[in-house]
């Protein structure tokens, strides 16, 4: 079960009352999971519940919740059982975003406290606008980080609209957005509006506080200098400009992670003639015919791999005898890696061409990535 099914899942069981909700959930579930043969969850609903007992617990299983299934003994029905310990285990996973965010928020909690603390000092002006360009634009700024974290893009635009047009005293616009709140507070409901992984790297990579596909592993918040609201339009091709950049060279480098990756263990399992023996027909006509029409005379020439593109690297990775002796060991789950591959290939071309690439393109790209290159690393550093 991919990531962006089983937000879809979520979203489905949302639609139907709470007491329904394990019913629907879980039919849903297991009717995602089910590929030979493939059932709908109105099929679900008419096994016998022996059945449905079996495939509430390998459901739990591949949720990652199997742990917590097993300790809800007191819950006899399994569609219940299934979705409490799919609820807790995503509970836990709230609990450890909620130190991560902490962690990342540190850089600007001091900042933001002075912050608040000269709002308060100038609590007694009348009109927010007197003092929009001193005490309430830094405010606002560091406010815009934490909301950029929720991956709502124009949440700071928003807040910052609402503030301004404000006519009320600036105490009550500090009491009406709930901006008095501590930063433990604040910083607690933000983890808690948070998704689950990957999307936090990718709300992290959207508010312009850096890839740690392209850097490092960690999220450091930098200064970002306050905006004019006027120049919002402008600001917003900044971000799309920067956006298909990151997108570019994140893209070239997961594409050299695969060609390392696919050469090294190819050669380290089958030798200098893997390429013969171990590569589909079709992907080696195509890359002879590429190298034949780019490779440029009189320079060194390349092994043809180097003329392979994202699918290319999907057909050789996933034919049955490569998957099987040597890549299911590094990826795992077959259908999550070619749900990820299929999210990659969809936004290569824009990527490359410089075109514009939509939000749920853009999301899935990302997600795709940081699935593939969490395992690519672990592989090539095992092959060093």
């Amino acid at each position: 079960i991919t990531f962006g099914v089983l937000v879809d899942i979520e979203e489905q069981s949302r639609d139907v009352s709470e007491a329904d909700r394990p019913q629907q959930f879980s039919s849903l579930v297991i009717s995602a999971m089910l590929l030979d043969p493939e059932l709908s969850s109105e099929d679900v609903e008419k096994l016998d519940p022996e059945a449905i007992e079996t495939l509430c617990r390998l459901a739990a299983e591949y949720l990652g919740a199997s742990d917590d299934f097993a300790e809800l003994t007191e819950v006899s029905s399994p569609r219940q059982r299934l979705f409490r310990a799919h609820r807790r285990s995503r509970e836990k996973h709230v609990q450890r975003l909620n130190r991560s965010v902490s962690t990342a928020l540190e850089t600007i909690a001091a900042p933001l406290q002075s912050q608040l603390s000269e709002i308060m000092k100038q609590a007694t002006v009348p009109v927010v606008a007197n003092i929009a360009s001193s005490a309430i634009q830094p405010f606002l700024d560091s406010l815009g980080k934490m909301a950029a974290l929720s991956y709502r893009i124009s949440a700071p635009r928003l807040l910052a609209d609402d503030l301004r047009q404000s006519i009320q005293p600036i105490k009550s616009a500090y009491e009406q957005f709930g901006v008095g709140k501590s930063l433990a507070e604040m910083t607690s409901e933000i983890a808690k509006s948070l998704p689950t992984e990957p999307l936090l790297s990718l709300a992290l990579i959207s508010s312009g506080l850096n890839s740690a596909l392209l850097h490092s592993p960690t999220y450091p918040i930098p200064f970002i200098k306050p905006l004019d609201l006027e120049n919002w339009e402008v600001a917003e091709e900044e971000t799309e400009h920067s956006r298909r950049v990151d997108a570019f060279d994140t893209l070239s480098s997961l594409e050299e992670s695969l060609r390392d990756l696919i050469s090294g263990v190819m050669n380290e399992e089958h030798g200098p003639k893997w390429w013969k023996r171990n590569v589909p027909q079709d992907v080696r006509n195509d890359c002879r015919e590429r190298k034949e029409r780019k490779e440029q005379p009189h320079r060194p020439s390349l092994h043809p791999i180097y003329f392979a593109n994202v699918g290319d690297y999907l057909k050789i990775i996933s034919r049955s005898d490569n998957w099987r002796e040597s890549f299911e060991p590094i990826f795992g789950n077959r259908t999550e890696l070619e749900a990820c591959f299929i999210w990659v290939i969809n936004v290569r071309d824009p990527v490359a061409h410089a075109r514009p690439v939509d939000d749920s393109d853009y999301t899935m790209f990302y997600a795709g990535s940081l699935w593939l290159r969490e395992r690519i690393d672990r592989a090539l550093a095992s092959l060093v």
